[in-house]
């Protein structure tokens, strides 16, 4: 039976680090969707809705984790990262 799951990133706030541009990278079982580029803020705002679709049973989705990790779109060496945040399903 094929599953849906609905993320909805509004915003983030107080973000880390001076004249960043920010982008959230959204982590689902596997599958990977980003936002857009926000320009010079530390408080992005987003609002932005992505579908995760799986051909997996409920059980399997059970012990998964949704993430949630901010880079700065300006930086694209390994230090672009700037923190993350997980959710269980």
């Amino acid at each position: 039976m094929p599953l849906q799951i609905r993320v909805k990133v509004i915003e983030g706030r107080q973000i880390e680090g001076s004249n960043i541009q920010p982008i959230c990278k959204v982590t689902c079982y596997n599958q990977s969707k980003r936002t857009r580029v926000k320009k010079s803020t530390n408080s992005p705002y987003w609002d932005e809705t992505f579908f995760f679709n799986f051909k997996a049973s409920p059980a399997e989705l059970f012990d998964e984790v949704l993430e949630f990790e901010i880079f700065n779109s300006r930086n694209l060496r390994s230090d672009a990262f700037i923190g993350s945040f997980k959710v269980c399903l």
